[in-house]
C-alpha cells in the first residue's frame, strides 16, 4: 500500500472549505486541524476532526502544513518563532499547488474566478458614482485638513464606516456596542455646526481610482447602493466635509510616495504642545517609534480596549480634570472618540480623533505592503492578540500614564 502524506490544516474560517475540498484523500490523510477556536468539532468527508489550538502544532507529525488563511503575515512570524519546519508549510492561496500530487487545483481556481467576478460586478455597479454620473457629497482633501487644523487650532471629528453602521442602528465594530443613545449622539455631531470642528467621512463616493485594487474592492462591497442612499440620507449635500481617511495615509494608497508630508503635517501639529492621549490598553499611541518626538510634554489616560462608551463620562472628565486650556488632545478610541472628540471641542479644547494614525505611521516606517502585526500594538482590523504582551513597555512610557480607566463589572 502507497504512503499517505499526513496533512494539517491551519485554519477552519469560510475559505478552509476550498482547502478541505482540494485534499485528493486517496493519496493524503488529514490527522488534524488546528485553530484558535479550541476543541471544536468538523466534519470533512463524513469523518469527524477535532480543532486542537495552534500551541499543539509541535506536537503533531505530519508531511505538510497547509495555512488556510489569506493573511499570512502572522502565521509566518508565529512560525519563524516557534521553529515550524518552513519546507513542510504550503500557503494555500500564495503558492502554485499544482505541484503537489495529493492536491486538486480546481477548487482554488473555482474560488478566485468567483472572487474575481464578484470583483467585476462590484466595479459594474459602483461606475456610475466612480466616474462622475452621479455627484457625491464634497470632501477636501486630507492635506487641506491638516493643514486647517495647524493655521486654526481645529478639533476634528471622524465619520467612516462603523460610525454610519452604528447611526444606522446596526453593530458598527467589534470593539463597541451599539444603542439608539449612541446613534443619536454621533448623529448630532455629524449635523453639527460648530465652526471650531472639522467634520470628515471617508472619501469613498466617487472615484476610487488612487486606492489599492483591495481597498476599492472593500470599498466597493460596503457601499451598495442601499447602503450608499443610507448615507446620502444623513449627509448633507451643501456642506463642506474632510477626508475621515487623513489617519489612514498609507496602506491603502496606490502611490504611498504622500504619506510622507501628511505624517509630517501630523508631527507639526504635536511639535511643542502639551499632549493627553486617551486611548486602549494596547494602543501605545508613539511608542516605539518617533510620532511624538517634537511634543513638549505626554500624558496618557489608558481606557478600555472595548465599549468605551459605556465608560463615557468617566473618561470624560478624567479628561476635563487632568486638561489645560492649552493642551492639545489626541483620542484613539473607536467611534467613542469621535463623540468626544466634539464635546471636549465644546468645552473650548482642540481634541483630535486620531484614528488608526500610529498603525499606518508603522507600517509605513516598515515599508508594509500589508496590514501586518505590530508587536505589542493593538491592529483593530486583525485577529490575533497573541502578540501583545510580547514587548514590556520602559518607564517613560509608563511614567506618562495618568489613570487608568475600566469597564464597569457587572453586578
Amino acid at each position: 500500500m502507497d504512503y499517505k502524506k499526513k496533512i494539517v490544516v491551519w485554519g477552519i474560517g469560510k475559505r478552509s472549505k476550498y482547502v478541505f475540498d482540494s485534499l485528493l484523500f486517496d493519496e493524503c490523510e488529514l490527522v488534524s486541524c488546528v485553530d484558535k477556536i479550541k476543541k471544536a468539532i468538523l466534519t470533512i468527508h463524513n469523518t469527524k476532526y477535532i480543532v486542537n489550538d495552534i500551541e499543539t502544532i509541535n506536537e503533531l507529525v505530519y508531511d505538510y502544513l497547509i495555512i488556510s488563511m489569506v493573511d499570512i503575515i502572522e502565521i509566518e512570524n508565529y512560525a519563524f518563532k516557534h521553529n515550524i519546519d518552513k519546507s513542510k508549510i504550503i500557503y494555500f492561496w500564495h503558492e502554485d499547488i499544482s505541484k503537489y500530487s495529493f492536491l486538486n487545483v480546481y477548487p482554488k481556481k473555482y474560488c478566485m474566478l468567483e472572487n474575481k467576478i464578484k470583483s467585476y460586478e462590484l466595479q459594474i455597479n459602483n461606475a456610475p458614482y466612480e466616474y462622475g454620473k452621479y455627484i457625491g457629497p464634497q470632501i477636501k482633501s486630507a492635506k487641506e485638513l491638516l493643514k486647517l487644523i495647524i493655521n486654526k487650532n481645529k478639533s476634528l471629528c471622524r465619520f467612516g464606516d462603523g460610525e454610519f453602521e452604528i447611526m444606522l442602528g446596526r453593530e458598527g465594530s467589534k470593539f463597541q456596542k451599539t444603542s439608539d443613545f449612541f446613534a443619536k449622539k454621533l448623529l448630532s455631531v455629524l449635523k453639527s455646526d460648530n465652526p471650531e470642528v472639522i467634520v470628515a467621512i471617508a472619501d469613498n463616493y466617487g472615484s476610487l481610482d488612487k486606492y489599492t485594487c483591495d481597498a476599492a474592492t472593500d470599498i466597493r462591497n460596503y457601499l451598495t447602493e442601499d447602503v450608499r442612499q443610507q448615507h446620502m440620507q444623513l449627509l448633507d449635500m451643501n456642506r463642506t466635509y474632510y477626508d475621515a481617511y487623513v489617519s489612514r495615509a498609507y496602506l491603502m494608497y496606490k502611490d504611498k510616495s504622500h504619506a510622507g508630508k501628511i505624517f509630517q503635517l501630523y508631527k507639526e501639529i504635536f511639535k511643542g504642545r502639551n499632549i493627553i492621549i486617551a486611548e486602549g490598553n494596547y494602543t501605545r499611541n508613539g511608542y516605539n517609534n518617533d510620532l511624538f518626538d517634537g511634543a513638549k510634554t505626554i500624558k496618557r489616560i489608558i481606557c478600555p480596549d472595548y465599549n468605551c462608551f459605556e465608560v463615557y463620562d468617566e473618561i470624560y472628565n478624567a479628561i476635563i480634570n487632568a486638561a489645560n486650556p492649552e493642551d492639545l488632545i489626541l483620542i484613539t478610541l473607536g467611534s467613542t472618540a469621535t463623540v468626544l472628540a466634539y464635546d471636549l471641542a465644546c468645552q473650548g479644547f482642540q481634541a483630535i480623533d486620531l484614528g488608526q494614525l500610529d498603525n499606518e505611521y508603522e507600517w509605513y516606517l516598515r515599508k508594509s505592503q500589508t496590514k501586518e502585526a505590530i508587536p505589542g500594538k493593538t491592529v483593530s482590523d486583525m485577529n490575533t492578540d497573541r502578540h501583545l504582551d510580547e514587548i514590556a513597555t520602559d518607564n517613560d512610557y509608563n511614567s506618562q500614564i495618568i489613570m487608568r480607566i475600566e469597564n464597569r463589572r457587572l453586578e
